[in-house]
Formats: C-alpha cells, sequence, structure tokens
C-alpha cells in the first residue's frame, strides 16, 4: 500500500497537482507509522536479573536495568481484558529506536504468571515504587498483581525464590 501511494505521488507530481502529492505522502507516512508501531507491540520483552529488554527480529531494540528504574505505572485504561506496563527510567538512553523516556508493554503473552513473578522478584531487589491508575486514580501497590483467567490477585513473595 504504501508503494501505491508512493507512486500516485509521483504521478501526481509530473501533472504538477502538489495537494495529491501531499495526500498520497500523508498516506505514505501514516502507513510507515503503522509498521513502526507494530514492530513495537510485537517485540519479546526478556526480564534477567539485570534488564528488561525489548527484541524485534532478533536484535535488541530497547534495554532498561533494574537500577536505573524509577517508577512503574499500571494501567487498565486501554479496555480489553489485562494491563499495560509503562516502565519509567531515572536516565533517559538505552534506546535504539528513538522511544525514549519509558519502556511500556501489555501483559498479553504467553506465560503472564511467570513475567509477573520474575518482575515481583525484581522490584523487591531494587526496592522500586510501583503506582497503579483506574479511572484517573492512582495507587501505589507494593507488587504487581497477578495475572489468573482475568482475576487480579497479589501473589506472596515469601513463597517465591529471591
Amino acid at each position: 500500500m504504501p508503494l501505491l501511494l508512493f507512486s500516485i505521488a509521483i504521478r501526481e507530481i509530473l501533472y504538477g497537482h502538489y495537494i495529491g502529492v501531499l495526500a498520497a505522502m500523508a498516506g505514505v507516512s501514516f502507513f510507515l507509522a503503522l509498521g513502526y508501531i507494530q514492530i513495537f507491540y510485537n517485540a519479546d520483552i526478556t526480564i534477567d536479573d539485570e534488564w528488561i529488554s525489548r527484541f524485534a527480529f532478533g536484535r535488541l531494540i530497547q534495554r532498561v536495568g533494574w537500577d536505573n528504574i524509577r517508577l512503574i505505572r499500571i494501567s487498565r485504561e486501554f479496555g480489553g481484558p489485562g494491563c499495560s506496563y509503562n516502565v519509567y527510567q531515572n536516565q533517559k538512553k538505552n534506546s535504539r529506536l528513538g522511544i525514549v523516556g519509558k519502556l511500556a508493554f501489555s501483559d498479553g503473552m504467553g506465560d503472564s504468571v511467570k513475567f509477573i513473578q520474575l518482575m515481583n522478584i525484581n522490584i523487591v531487589k531494587h526496592n522500586i515504587k510501583i503506582e497503579s491508575v483506574i479511572g484517573g486514580v492512582k495507587t501505589s501497590l507494593l507488587q504487581l498483581p497477578a495475572i489468573d483467567n482475568g482475576k487480579s490477585e497479589e501473589i506472596d513473595l515469601n513463597k517465591l525464590d529471591l
């Protein structure tokens, strides 16, 4: 589709219709932006003892160190099941595709229970603040709520191997 819009823009330039060129180039930009967004939406999130990393097509595109996280904000504002997570950094760096300031992802993943456990272990280790935003109201939490068939419950950190 972007290639078709680009060819239409070239034709409009040849005929001197510059409004058509602007419209076609706006369409090309729109489709390219959608592709860029889809790369981030479908990227893999990896959690280890040092980093939360985002990989797309097997390449590292964003990484945040646990010691560089000042806040994790959980939100259910976008509708549908699950939560979105925004990880805010103390120092804004380690991004290769232009996104700076935060790492954002949702819990729509294969093993969300393991994800929450790994996140909570590192949150406790690094004393990271957690904030929940529901209906515009901010609430402080001690740990991320677990995901269990759409129900939210607390994980007992004493049972985890810290």
